[in-house]
């Protein structure tokens, strides 16, 4: 059985207390360490979280044939292939484009905190910038794996003075909105605190691995009625595989960066080219759910 909201919940604030511990006593891991273990846990537990794409779009009845299956895995991977090229070509756009669509699709998670799905970018734009507030210069070294040196610090800046402005707008939505419940309301809090206070790349994996990627994967779980843990994990095993050859190709690209530095990039613009296709397979399944009820 997958995990309900509630325990991802519970387990979600039981992991950030324990790093919250472990940070302050066991001392911070070196950058290069801490990359590599991010884009390790960001493989196995980040990534198959858009690995049933392909059984949502069936769901929806987009995919009911074996040609539309072909042309779908065909169009997810042209997007795909079309986000690295515009990555190589344009870092600097690619980068800010992928901040702005993940503050999107994280803020998504707290959809209910605004009436209009759009605003949902206000709770993920909080989320995305909580980092930026105590760890600005940590954030900028991220950064500069992508793009140089005074574009990363200026983007850090940005973040920083945004943080300012979205963190309290969307605590007030939070607590304000009559329809959010206390799970939900504790759960922002949460993320929050975690982003202010853990190193950036330590809560980027707790957040996107435990939170998101979970609530993605258990929903689904139940909503295209997998009757098995193994079911369920054979019909990402086939987008997953395709995933980590692709990653493949991308560290090719970028082969003559250090290991630390090449695996977080490769890892990061394989998501982003990845998250393309997937917010549009998953903003359909909301329409066409929407949809559905109307009817």
């Amino acid at each position: 059985m997958m995990p309900t909201l509630a325990s991802i919940q519970v387990v979600f604030a039981g992991l950030v207390t324990v790093l919250f511990t472990a940070h302050y006593h066991l001392g911070e891991l070196s950058f290069e360490v801490q990359a590599i273990l991010v884009s390790i846990l960001m493989l196995v537990l980040g990534l198959p979280h858009g690995a049933l794409d392909h059984k949502i779009a069936g769901a929806t009845g987009l995919v009911n044939t074996r040609k539309k299956l072909s042309l779908f895995f065909a169009g997810y991977l042209l997007l795909s292939i079309a986000g690295f090229i515009f990555w190589v070509t344009f870092p600097l756009a690619s980068l800010l484009f992928f901040l702005l669509i993940s503050a999107w699709h994280f803020g998504s998670d707290f959809s209910k905190f605004s009436s209009l799905n759009f605003f949902s970018i206000i709770p993920g734009a909080a989320i995305l910038t909580t980092p930026f507030v105590l760890y600005r210069n940590d954030v900028a070294q991220i950064f500069s794996i992508f793009v140089d040196e005074n574009n990363a610090n200026s983007l850090a800046v940005i973040g920083y003075y945004l943080a300012y402005l979205v963190i309290p707008i969307s605590i007030t939505f939070a607590w304000l909105k009559s329809n959010i419940s206390l799970h939900d309301r504790l759960e922002f809090m949460i993320t929050l605190s975690a982003g202010l206070f853990l190193p950036p790349l330590i809560f980027l994996v707790v957040f996107f691995c435990i939170s998101h990627s979970l609530k993605h994967l258990s929903d689904l779980y139940f909503s295209l009625n997998f009757k098995t843990i193994k079911t369920f994990l054979y019909a990402l095993f086939p987008m997953t595989l395709l995933s980590y050859l692709f990653l493949g190709l991308i560290a090719l690209n970028y082969s003559s960066a250090s290991s630390a530095a090449l695996s977080l990039k490769s890892v990061i613009i394989l998501l982003s080219v990845l998250t393309i296709p997937h917010m549009i397979t998953v903003e359909y399944w909301k329409y066409w759910s929407r949809k559905s009820c109307v009817s």
